[in-house]
C-alpha cells in the first residue's frame, strides 16, 4: 500500500513537460479572498492557510514543521505577519492525524470563510489552495481551485478521491468547500498527486478553533494602558476637579459680593 505524504513542497521529477503538470490535477484559477499562500520569510510559498476570523486562520499542523518566521499572503498581493502559531494539542506527527494549527495574523488581509457541517459520503466538494502546478514546484504560486468527491467520512478526517482534479504539493493547509461553506482543511495525500486525499474535519475540532479565536485579536482592538498611564489620568483627574471647585468657589463670592 502506498504511504501518504504531507502535500507540502518536494521536488518532483516528471518526464512530463511543465505545461502537463496543471493538466495532472485538473486545476482552474481562483480568488477566494480567504485563502491565502503560506510563505517562508523568504516569499517562497509551501503551504496553504485558510482565514475563519479576520486575523485568525487555521492550516495543517505538519506545516510548522520548524520554527522560521511566516508570512501569508493573499491572491491579490496584501501579506501579513504571522504573529503566533498554536498547534492542535492532539496533534500526531508520525500519524499526522488532528494535522491542524491556529495562525494569528497582525492584520487584516481578507474576508474569513463561514465553517459548515461535514458532508456525507458522495458529496462533492471544492478543493483551494496554492499547489505546485508545475514539475520544478515554483515557490511564487497563484490560487487554484478543483473538485474532488468525498469516499469516506471517519471520526477525524474525511478520505477525498478525485473528481476531475486532485490536490497536490502545496494544498496542505487549504480549505474544502461545500456549498461556499469550509468544512476541512487538506492535510495530506500521495506524492504523485494521484490518489485519495485525506481532509482534516473541521466540525470534531471547534473547541480548538474557538480557543484560538478568543486569544486572537479583532482589527479594532487596542492595548490597555500601563500601570504609568493609569496613574497619569488619576493625577490628571485629580488637578482638574481641583481647577473646577476653586472655580466655582470665585464663581460664589462673585455673586455674593
Amino acid at each position: 500500500m502506498r504511504r501518504a505524504a504531507p502535500l507540502l513542497l518536494v521536488a518532483v521529477a516528471l518526464a512530463a513537460p511543465a505545461s502537463a503538470y496543471g493538466q495532472v490535477i485538473g486545476r482552474a484559477p481562483s480568488s477566494v479572498s480567504g485563502v491565502l499562500a503560506l510563505s517562508d520569510e523568504h516569499g517562497a510559498t509551501f503551504c496553504s492557510a485558510v482565514l475563519v476570523e479576520r486575523r485568525l486562520a487555521l492550516t495543517a499542523a505538519h506545516c510548522l514543521g520548524k520554527p522560521r518566521r511566516l508570512e501569508v499572503r493573499a491572491e491579490g498581493g496584501a501579506v501579513a505577519r504571522v504573529a503566533r502559531a498554536t498547534v492542535h494539542p492532539h496533534y500526531d506527527d508520525p500519524a499526522l492525524e488532528n494535522d491542524l494549527a491556529a495562525l494569528v495574523l497582525d492584520r487584516d488581509i481578507g474576508s474569513a470563510l463561514p465553517i459548515g457541517r461535514t458532508p456525507a459520503a458522495d458529496a462533492v466538494v471544492d478543493i483551494v489552495g496554492f499547489a505546485a502546478t508545475t514539475p520544478d514546484g515554483a515557490t511564487r504560486r497563484t490560487q487554484t481551485t478543483g473538485t474532488m468527491e468525498i469516499a469516506e467520512v471517519q471520526p477525524l478526517e474525511l478520505v477525498a478521491t478525485a473528481r476531475g482534479s486532485t490536490a497536490c504539493h502545496g494544498d496542505s493547509g487549504g480549505a474544502v468547500l461545500a456549498g461556499g461553506a469550509l468544512v476541512a482543511i487538506v492535510s495530506r495525500g500521495p506524492r504523485e498527486c494521484d490518489g485519495p486525499v485525506r481532509l482534516t474535519r473541521l466540525d470534531v475540532h471547534q473547541g480548538f478553533v474557538e480557543g484560538a479565536g478568543a486569544r486572537a485579536p479583532s482589527s479594532c482592538s487596542t492595548s490597555p494602558p500601563s500601570s504609568r498611564s493609569w496613574r497619569f489620568a488619576a493625577v490628571l483627574g485629580a488637578i482638574v476637579a481641583v481647577a473646577l471647585a476653586s472655580r466655582k468657589c470665585r464663581r460664589g463670592e462673585e455673586e455674593g459680593a
